[in-house]
This record gives structure tokens, sequence and C-alpha cells, in this order.
């Protein structure tokens, strides 16, 4: 159960975030601030940015539970991401140098209004289910630390209002400076119960006398097999860019060199992380196989949190969940408000343009309502592997007009469509058609990518064949912005 100290030690993580974000407030003047940072930040802050936002509890309680039912295989649940590390180096300057503060604006630039228009809305779907996932997994786990002493709902509800409060004062960033100090948590939610569990099981030769040897195998017989973790790990480096939060997360940088040592150097701590998750998901297998089933995995962290942890760093411990949780909900916050700011609310007034004052106020008052939808999805998600599952199929119906609209001129704002919506209708007809035939869920999932992906890129080029080729104007600005590094192009740079 929660102590004083432990009560405390949460209490002034709260306080401490509230307080940068009150800070925060005073250095955002207009929506280049509240959205990109004023393109300002170097390589230290755009790798705190990078590891805050893209790593939070959801994820780390997948892992540990996807480690306790199939051993280390369950790494691949986030290391499917890790060759994707250097493809990070690759896009930075591309998304740096496209000069804008909305993954819709580069749709724009480079297709039409109305593709980017429909990006913007399926942005914020997607990081509205990504607050939602994020919020459920932190809520549940909490619950089960402190065994009922803050219940689910209590911290679902406390952690939204926190992070909407210095979110919408402060924007990205307050997102930025208090990642900084929640990265420090971070490390300490991954690393922490790693001495306790070993020291529990009698080190790393008490983990392999008392677990099969299979558990050690980074392919597993069943789920995470080796053909599933191949076609997840391709699927993740072509489906990343398709997420919203890809270019804005590059374009706060000051260059594209402080973006991609940033973005590459968060990606390594958090491969490190995913690491010693998968380890505590063994770790706890062993010590408590007897009391949670594996159809529970997703309470295995929680349980083994509650049973090791003294007072003091179990407060702690809660604290980072909440840390994780907020440093990727406060950013996805803004990048979603950003979609409609920039690309939604333009097209809604007819074109008319508003103040930066005006623009400002709409970004956190769209903050608030993303909040309060990711709230909402929070309890129509059935569990946390579903919600990661569910966002890498979204993201990769996405990530077709990225690929082809930067490598090939001829590409056109009809194949876009079609590549978006052409590979949804094929995912739908495989989900009608053969997900009763492949009754295991990692390879089905699997095998609907392996189909998905070849049919996004022929519909792509395909249509773009039978569409008529873009403005060659418009084609010549966009590609000389992803020409020209930042720092080269003076009217380019003031955008």
């Amino acid at each position: 159960m929660l102590q004083t100290i432990d009560y405390v030690v949460i209490v002034g993580y709260f306080l401490i975030a509230i307080g940068i974000g009150v800070w925060a407030s005073r250095r955002v003047r207009h929506t280049g601030d509240f959205l990109v940072c004023g393109r300002s930040l170097g390589k230290f802050l755009t790798t705190m940015l990078s590891l805050g936002s893209a790593t939070n509890t959801d994820q780390t309680i997948s892992v540990v539970a996807q480690s306790y039912r199939t051993g280390l295989s369950g790494i691949w649940f986030q290391w499917i991401y890790l060759f994707g590390t250097a493809t990070a180096w690759l896009l930075a300057p591309v998304c740096r140098r496209a000069r804008v503060q909305t993954a819709a604006e580069f749709y724009r630039l480079r297709y039409s209004t109305a593709f980017s228009v429909f990006y913007a809305c399926v942005g914020m779907v997607i990081l509205t289910v990504t607050i939602g996932t994020m919020l459920i997994a932190m809520g549940a786990t909490i619950e089960a630390v402190t065994q009922g002493a803050i219940p689910e709902n209590v911290a679902i509800g406390v952690t939204s209002v926190v992070f909407l409060f210095y979110g919408a004062l402060g924007g990205l960033v307050a997102a930025v400076l208090t990642d900084a100090l929640q990265g420090l948590l971070i490390l300490f939610l991954s690393f922490a119960m790693i001495p306790a569990i070993l020291g529990r099981v009698g080190g790393f030769s008490g983990l392999h006398a008392t677990l099969p040897p299979e558990m050690f195998s980074l392919a597993a017989p069943t789920e995470m097999t080796l053909f599933v973790i191949v076609v997840f790990s391709v699927q993740a480096v072509i489906g990343t860019p398709g997420g919203p939060n890809v270019i804005p997360g590059y374009s706060a940088s000051r260059n594209e060199m402080d973006a991609r040592v940033g973005v590459v150097a968060g990606s390594l701590i958090k491969r490190a992380c995913t690491l010693a998750w998968a380890i505590i998901g063994i770790g706890t297998l062993a010590l408590f196989q007897d009391q949670v089933s594996p159809d529970e995995a997703d309470k295995a962290f929680g349980f083994a949190v509650a049973a090791l942890l003294p007072p003091g760093l179990l407060g702690l411990m809660v604290a980072a969940m909440f840390a994780a949780v907020m440093s990727t909900c406060d950013a996805t916050m803004v990048f979603a408000s950003g979609l409609f700011t920039k690309d939604i609310l333009p097209h809604l007034a007819g074109r008319r343009t508003f103040s930066e004052k005006t623009q400002l106020a709409v970004s956190r008052v769209a903050s608030v309502f993303v909040v309060i939808a990711g709230f909402y999805a929070a309890y129509l998600i059935p569990n946390i592997r579903a919600g990661f599952i569910y966002l890498w199929q979204i993201t990769l119906f996405a990530c077709f007009p990225f690929w082809c609209g930067v490598v090939w001129k001829r590409g056109t704002s009809l194949g876009a469509w079609a590549s978006v919506v052409g590979t949804f209708l094929v995912w739908l007809a495989l989900e009608l058609t053969l997900k009763k035939r492949i009754p295991a869920e990692y390879t089905f999932k699997a095998v609907e990518f392996l189909i998905c992906l070849p049919a996004g890129f022929i519909l792509f080029v395909l249509f773009s064949f039978l569409g008529r080729p873009e403005n060659e104007d418009k084609l010549r600005q966009f590609y000389r912005r992803l020409n020209a590094p930042v720092g080269t192009d003076e009217e380019l740079d003031r955008l």
C-alpha cells in the first residue's frame, strides 16, 4: 500500500509539471511557438522530446506482458522499430527541410488541400487513439500497483487534467521541458525493477534455472514467431512516416543535424529501455507465474511493482508511470491541435485567415477537445495490445503518399487517395474473409501487412498514371524546400 512518503513524491511531481507549464506559457507568443517550439530545439532537447513522446507506460506494460507470455521474444513488441532508427537519420533532412508545422501541411504542399484535410482528420483519429491507449494502460496499472488506493478512473482523470493544463498553456515548449524531467523518470521506470527481481530470483542463473530455454529465445514458437517479427519490422520501417507526429517532431529542431542526432539518440535510449522491460517480463514470470495467469499478463508489471518496491521507491515508480504517459500525451495533444488549427479550421471557415492570437487560442481550445476524446477512447479500446495494433494499421494506410510523394515526382493526388482508401478496403476485405482461417492473431496481422504493403504502393503508382499530373509550379516549390538545407535559403527559412 502507498505510504505518506509515496503520496508526497507523486504530488510533488505533479506540482513540478504544472509549474513548468505555467513558466513555459510565457514563452509562447504565437502558434509557431506552441506547435514546434519556434524551431529552436537543440540536440539535447530534441533527444528528450524524442524519448518522451515515443515512450510511455502502455509500451512498458505491453512489452512486459508479451515477455511474460512468450519470453524475451516479447521485446519485439517495441523492437520492431529498431531497424527504423537508421531510417530516422535519413528522414530528418526531408521532414525538417519541408519547413512545415504539421504533417497535413506537408501533404497540402505536395498534393492538394482536400487530401491534406482528409489526412488531418485521420491524423486526429490516430492521435486520439494514441492518447486513449496510453491512458487505459496507465490507469489499470496504477490501480494494480497501489492496490486500489488510486482507482483507475481517478488516475486517468488526474493525468488528463494535469497534462492538459500545462500543455494547453505552454504547448510543445512545456512538453519538451517536462520531457527533460520525465526522461529521467522513464529511465528509472525501466531499470529500477531489475535489481529487485534478480535479487529475488537468484540472478540470471536463477532465471535460467526457473524458466524453460525457449523463454530466452528472441523468436517464440507461437505469437512472436520469426515470420511475425520480420513482417512487423518491415511494416514499422515503412509505416512510421505515416504517423502525424513524425514530421512536426522533426520540425521543432533548429536544423536537420539537431533533428537527426536528437531523434536517433532518443530512439537508441528507448531500445535500451525496451531490453529492460523484456527482462522485467521474464523475471516477473519466474517469480509470480503461480499468481498471475498468462491471460492476465497486462497486470504482471503492476503486480511486481507492488510486491517488490519499498515505500518511497513505490511512490517514485508511480510518479514515473504518470510521467511516461504525460510525456507522450502532452506532445500528442499539441500535434493534434495543430492539425485542427492549421489544416481543418481554414477549410471549414472557407479559407478565411485568422490572426496569430486567434490561432493560438483555437489551438488551446482544440487541445481540450482532443484530450476529452482521448479520455473516452480509453474506455472503447479492449486492451493495450489491441490499441497498438490499431495504430500500426492506421499509420500503414497513410504512409504511401509520403514515400511516393518524396521520391517520385509523377505521383499525384489521385494516387494518394487511391493508396489510402484502397489499402483500407483491402484490409477490410481481409478482416472479413481471412481472419477466421488464421486463428493466430499476430500471424494473421502479419499476413495482412504482407498483403497491404505492396497493395498500397501498386495502387499509388497505378492511379497516379491514370490521373492528371500535378501542377509543375507546385512541384517545383515543394522539391525546392526538400533540396535546400536549413540555413541556406533565407526566404524558405522564414516560412
